[in-house]
């Protein structure tokens, strides 16, 4: 384990972007790798908070971060964007999953 990552004073910033190809949309990919990056920032990474964005044309990768769990966040939204979050506790509790 890198020593960062028990350091809770050290500021995480992760990002990550998925793009699937044609033939495999519709599936369930994106939103079960979402979730995989969720549970790995929370449960091995010290994350408290995860944040996602997207244009606001693209309904598919906002629905992924729904059926995650993730809140719509408008505070924050730039103009064209959609934003999401979700906190650690929430996403252990299955709160809004």
């Amino acid at each position: 384990m890198h020593s960062w990552l028990a350091d809770p004073q050290v500021m995480r910033y992760l990002t990550w972007g998925a793009r699937t190809l044609d033939d495999s949309a519709g599936i369930g990919l994106r939103t079960e790798c979402a979730r995989l990056i969720l549970q790995l920032a929370f449960a091995h990474c010290g994350a408290r908070l995860m944040q996602a964005s997207c244009d606001e044309r693209n309904l598919a990768s906002e629905g992924v971060m729904k059926k995650c769990g993730m809140q719509r966040f408008q505070e924050i939204e730039a103009s064209g964007r959609r934003c999401y979050r979700i906190t650690k506790s929430q996403w252990f509790n299955g709160t809004l999953r």
